[in-house]
């Protein structure tokens, strides 16, 4: 366990230094030590959200997301990485769940509305954007 958690502030300092190979490296190391990691986890989600590879994304956060009722975090970069992926209905399933946990987090109704926009539904995408625009009081 202790050294999972040493890989891992491996891979959290690497990340800032911007070496996403090493950080990656060692965010997958701490999961092959201790299976109950969520945290290297959820990282490795981000930087394949970052380096435009949502495939991977929607595998290591739809993970999570099963794991343990997942988190706001979990659920709206899971909406993001199938939105990039253009699968809507999934995007919009995790997105709905984000909001459910966290409804005054403005930019959560602007995705979305974006995504609901990208299926066509233009009255959905409206209420969306309206609530993020109540939401930040524009």
């Amino acid at each position: 366990k202790e050294e999972a958690d040493i890989y891992y502030n491996l891979g959290i300092c690497c990340e800032r230094e911007g070496l996403d190979e090493e950080a990656q490296e060692a965010y997958k190391k701490a999961v092959e030590m201790d299976k109950t990691l969520t945290d290297p986890v959820y990282r490795l989600g981000l930087m394949a959200i970052k380096n435009d590879d949502s495939k991977e994304a929607v595998k290591y956060l739809s993970t999570l997301a099963r794991k343990n009722g997942a988190s706001f975090d979990v659920m709206y970069n899971l909406g993001v990485a199938y939105d990039k992926l253009k699968n809507h209905e999934k995007a919009v399933e995790s997105f709905t769940k984000a909001i459910e946990m966290e409804p005054n987090y403005s930019k959560a109704h602007k995705r979305l509305g974006y995504t609901y926009e990208a299926m066509g539904g233009r009255e959905e995408a409206m209420e969306c954007f309206k609530k993020a625009m109540e939401l930040e009081e524009i």
